[in-house]
């Protein structure tokens, strides 16, 4: 039996950015341990230099922590004043890969509750209305391109309201038959990572919010990532 040779290039950063159609031959790729190489999607994306990541909410240097209170004074889920915010324009797909939250939140009386939800405007990217805290999200590739799109934090007066066309991830909690402060430890916090995550296509947008009964401090971690549309196949 003869011996079958395999070919393969080496992995480097800029390969996942090849592409050919489906009837052409393309190269196998292994690592630089001469190891057949597989990657997953998302190491795909981020080799591609499409990968962004933010954060709602900062700690500081020195380990001072500091939320970001919800919308609102914190009392309610505030669609119009948001904790974060991101968006593409038209031409690109917008793919939100990981977003976690923790809140703070002081429940001492009966039913009193802490809420987050995430969600997805599919047809409007973010207003540029309000008065929000841009932010400038950090390429996972570090020291590629700049993100395409709009990011936000802290919105602290009213945008043009987006629309919730899908909710993404939704926590909840709830006190009861609370008798006295410190009788309870209340935890809040969400983790959206989604094993097969939407691809919205611009212009599109995606926002976080948090709130209750009383004050729901917070910080959000987010991670997603801004492709061309030409890289997918929607037709």
């Amino acid at each position: 039996m003869a011996d079958a040779l395999l070919k393969a290039k080496v992995m480097n950063d800029n390969i996942a950015a090849e592409s050919d159609s489906e009837s052409n031959d393309i190269d196998l790729r292994m690592s630089r341990a001469r190891q057949l190489f597989v990657s997953d999607w998302r190491h795909e994306l981020l080799l591609a230099g499409y990968c962004y990541q933010f954060s709602a909410g900062t700690i500081t240097a020195g380990g001072n922590v500091a939320p970001i209170t919800g919308g609102g004074a914190g009392t309610i889920i505030n669609q119009d004043q948001p904790e974060f915010g991101f968006g593409v324009p038209t031409g690109y797909t917008l793919i939100p890969l990981r977003i976690q939250v923790a809140c703070q939140v002081d429940l001492d009386a009966d039913v009193e509750e802490g809420n987050i939800v995430l969600w997805a405007d599919t047809a409007a990217a973010v207003p540029t209305d309000g008065t929000k805290t841009s932010v400038n999200p950090i390429n996972m590739l570090h020291g590629a391109t700049d993100v395409v799109g709009t990011a936000f934090r802290e919105c602290t007066a009213d945008l043009t309201d987006p629309s919730i066309s899908i909710v993404l991830a939704y926590a909840t909690v709830q006190n009861s038959e609370v008798t006295g402060a410190g009788e309870a430890v209340v935890h809040l916090d969400l983790l959206y990572e989604p094993a097969l995550p939407p691809h919205f296509s611009g212009p599109c947008s995606v926002y976080g919010a948090w709130g209750g009964t009383a004050a729901v401090p917070g910080i959000a971690s987010i991670q997603y990532a801004v492709v061309p549309n030409a890289r997918f196949n929607r037709s």
